[in-house]
């Protein structure tokens, strides 16, 4: 209300656009209240120049920020594949598997289910998260096939906090992972039929 108030009352209003390259992200506006002091062409040039070292700022600092959240991603990454090689444990895979899933993308939950290979029905190997399951609202739900070596060794369901798809960033993130969780539990399955014939 006290900007739609002010507003009203401008006698002299200016406005330049934020623009960086061919899109405008924003504006950026002066007014005054005195009917005697018209905004000049030297006031619209001055503006013009703020507004261009304004955008130049915004935009670094949004590549900034994002370059920052792209660093703590990555650093979850390396960390998980790490957890992800200290192990040959189904079970313990599975609980590392759905707590790196958790974090990487923000999710309410996750749930990771193995394929059998005998038959390949899908096996609940575990699930985390807040929301109570099981969880019916499918428009929440994305669904992440693993795959080793081009055959599918498991899924995992990711249920986000809003219904939006993945961006190009956490989808990148997400498949690098998903290759290494798959990986990692195709190693374990080996690992066991190599113990079982020994």
């Amino acid at each position: 209300e006290n900007g739609l108030s002010i507003q009203t009352s401008l006698k002299n209003y200016l406005a330049v656009p934020l623009n960086s390259g061919a899109d405008t992200i924003g504006c950026l506006a002066v007014g005054n209240f005195s009917s005697h002091s018209p905004f000049t062409q030297q006031h619209q040039d001055y503006l013009h120049s703020i507004a261009d070292q304004a955008a130049s700022a915004i935009v670094r600092s949004a590549l900034l920020a994002k370059m920052e959240q792209r660093n703590e991603q990555l650093e979850r990454l390396n960390l998980a594949a790490e957890n992800l090689n200290s192990t040959l444990s189904m079970e313990k895979l599975a609980d590392i598997v759905l707590d790196a899933a958790k974090v990487l993308v923000n999710a309410r939950g996750v749930r990771l289910f193995i394929i059998n290979e005998e038959d390949s029905s899908r096996q609940l190997a575990g699930e985390a998260g807040d929301i109570g399951w099981p969880y019916s609202d499918s428009q929440y739900i994305q669904t992440i096939p693993l795959e080793a070596n081009k055959v599918q060794v498991g899924e995992l369901q990711l249920v986000t906090k809003t219904a939006h798809t993945l961006s190009n960033d956490e989808s990148q993130l997400l498949s690098a992972f998903s290759n290494q969780a798959a990986t990692a539990i195709q190693n374990s399955r080996l690992y066991v039929r190599t113990d079982q014939d020994l």
